[in-house]
């Protein structure tokens, strides 16, 4: 499935997690899906209160997930991305973000499982980026391309048992700072493939 955003609405396969209509738009950026970021998180065992993760459903765990955005993170966690999702407190991420904590700006592979939280990452520059997430039977596998073609390997991890019931998009501020700038991602296509 190659899902290209038009101005005149979303798929009946989409389905919103905690919507807040008034933070995504198709129209304010012509043929992309916006998602402003807000306040609210997933991570770990917060109040898993973030808004605005969009989802169609998966069929199984076998699938290549991709994406191309334009996001600028600047402030502690800012994040946007590929979500494969389980629940709040089971999913696969490969994002965007930037964390003072680690690299700044970069790209991260985040893999929560019961609560608990794996990561990796690597840094990067500029506003274009293409990310993709690939899930096996044994692994899920994060990729970021700057160049048509390019896929550079962001990192593997063994999937503990995660059993996803839908992929798709987000964008946050993450639940550590309430004042942090609300700042768009622009999402020009979601594509899924089984494997």
């Amino acid at each position: 499935m190659h899902h290209k955003f038009r101005p005149d609405g979303l798929e009946k396969n989409w389905y919103w997690v905690r919507e807040d209509i008034k933070h995504w738009s198709l129209t304010e950026c012509p043929n992309w899906l916006r998602i402003i970021t807000q306040y609210g998180s997933i991570y770990k065992q917060e109040k898993n209160n973030q808004p605005n993760i969009l989802l169609t459903r998966s069929h199984d765990n076998l699938f290549e997930i991709s994406t191309h955005m334009k996001f600028i993170p600047h402030c502690n966690f800012h994040a946007a991305g590929l979500i494969a999702y389980q629940d709040d407190d089971n999913y696969v991420l490969m994002e965007r973000a930037f964390s003072s904590f680690a690299v700044g700006d970069g790209l991260f592979l985040d893999l929560e499982w019961k609560g608990e939280v794996r990561s990796l990452c690597r840094g990067i520059s500029g506003s274009s980026v293409k990310l993709k997430l690939i899930s096996t039977k044994q692994d899920v596998i994060g990729y970021y391309g700057i160049k048509k073609n390019e896929w550079i390997e962001v990192g593997r991890m063994k999937n503990p048992g995660l059993n996803f019931n839908g992929v798709g998009l987000f964008a946050t501020n993450g639940g550590m700072n309430p004042n942090a700038p609300e700042i768009p991602a622009d999402f020009e296509f979601f594509e899924y493939k089984q494997l």
